[in-house]
């Protein structure tokens, strides 16, 4: 069921971010920071309206940490959604996503992570983020704010042949995740 009424969501971000170019790209440099390109404070706006398309229905966010064993997966089809009742009308705490389809994804990594985390499909039964062709998914750096408006119709609708998403890192290292689907 998902959110009861929604009429609109915007999007307002700052991202930090830091891309580190191959050293073919920067040549004679002798570290990361020679070969980093950083972008501060750029704000992105966008915002979804009932009858738009996309058309977001239900809204998932997570704070993860990543535990000893590297890795965290999250199953569509029994997501975190703001707003999840269930059958009776009462809160729940998971819902099935089953048939709908990613359109936004926005995901913060923390300032004190030892290194980049991995989004990307599960090895079994793994969501395609970005589309069939391409599994190796989306690296975020320490400290990073991204965020993506994807066309969802070019994305396979949840189902239980694709379902999960496996967030990797570092034990200890976190990130938010902030997804909608429609």
């Amino acid at each position: 069921m998902g959110l009861k009424s929604f009429t609109s969501l915007q999007v307002i971000l700052k991202s930090i971010s830091q891309v580190v170019l191959p050293d073919s790209y920067v040549p004679g440099s002798k570290s990361d920071q020679d070969q980093s390109v950083y972008v501060n404070d750029y704000a992105v706006q966008s915002t979804f309206a009932a009858g738009d398309t996309p058309t977001p229905a239900e809204i998932l966010t997570e704070e993860i940490t990543i535990d000893g064993t590297g890795s965290y997966d999250i199953d569509l089809t029994a997501a975190k959604i703001v707003g999840a009742v269930d059958v009776s009308g009462d809160p729940a705490a998971t819902e099935d996503l089953t048939g709908k389809k990613l359109c936004y994804l926005e995901l913060h990594s923390g300032s004190a992570n030892a290194g980049d985390i991995t989004v990307k499909p599960g090895v079994s039964n793994g969501y395609p983020l970005f589309g069939a062709s391409i599994t190796q998914g989306v690296k975020v750096v320490p400290y990073a704010h991204l965020a993506m408006l994807i066309q969802a119709s070019g994305l396979a609708a949840i189902s239980a042949t694709t379902k999960i998403i496996t967030i990797s890192g570092t034990t200890g290292d976190t990130l938010n995740i902030i997804a909608v689907f429609e």
